[in-house]
């Protein structure tokens, strides 16, 4: 007798997936679905999976419903997937008070990893005229930012494309070291060169400063820089 353990039968996902997550469902390389609470990269087109899936979706969402009954807003942004938590955020930050408002927004910002695709977003909300934006700062490192003189040097790591105006962005940081790491580590040669910009910034212009991964990394509106100057990783 064979030991060898049956592959599951793959099936109509059509019939059987939900249709949200059936209208996420992408075929590119390999399948796979991307809704806002559930992702599966790859998506395994078997019946398990899709039963797995489906009563995640279906758990999920009644977490989001608690969450929001409960005005519990960090939990309900949290059970969205990374690529989401921006449009999470703001579907709940009128129910904010400015005291949660920063800290909330420096958690999706510290998790984000694609702020580049939500860069308008990102705009609206970090130059919001609300109170309190000191608290975008982590109460550890307020000491560090309060001692730092009133004019700034701050660098990016960057890729060429950004020089012609495409995007500018809003994550600067006070060590040249680390922005020349994240110019040669997000390098795309369809990007052109991996550059270093540098610019001054006065301290008040600041939305706030994060240190808590050894990036010393300041957040600024480009808008707000001075002596722009790019040069280009060897």
């Amino acid at each position: 007798m064979s030991t060898q353990k049956k592959k599951p039968a793959k099936y109509n996902t059509e019939a059987g997936l939900d249709k949200e997550l059936l209208a996420y469902r992408e075929d590119a390389e390999f399948p796979m679905i991307r809704h806002p609470l559930v992702f599966a990269v790859p998506f395994f087109e078997h019946a398990d999976e899709v039963t797995r899936l489906n009563k995640m979706l279906v758990t999920k969402k009644e977490q989001c419903d608690k969450a929001l009954a409960a005005h519990e807003w960090s939990r309900f942004v949290f059970l969205h997937e990374r690529p989401y938590r921006v449009e999470a955020f703001q579907e709940v930050q009128e129910n904010l008070s400015d005291r949660d408002y920063w800290p909330l927004l420096r958690e999706v910002w510290c998790d984000s990893e694609n702020i580049f695709q939500n860069a308008m977003q990102w705009w609206e909300m970090l130059t919001t005229p609300r109170q309190r934006r000191t608290l975008f700062t982590p109460c550890e490192d307020r000491p560090a930012l309060k001692k730092m003189p009133e004019m700034l040097h701050v660098y990016r790591g960057a890729q060429q494309i950004e020089m012609h105006g495409h995007y500018l962005g809003y994550s600067w940081t006070l060590n040249r070291d680390k922005a020349e790491w994240f110019a040669t580590r997000l390098h795309r040669p369809s990007d052109g060169l991996a550059v270093i910009a540098s610019a001054d910034v006065l301290k008040e212009y600041i939305v706030g400063y994060i240190n808590a991964r050894g990036e010393q990394e300041i957040v600024v509106e480009p808008k707000e820089l001075q002596h722009l100057a790019w040069e280009s990783v060897e």
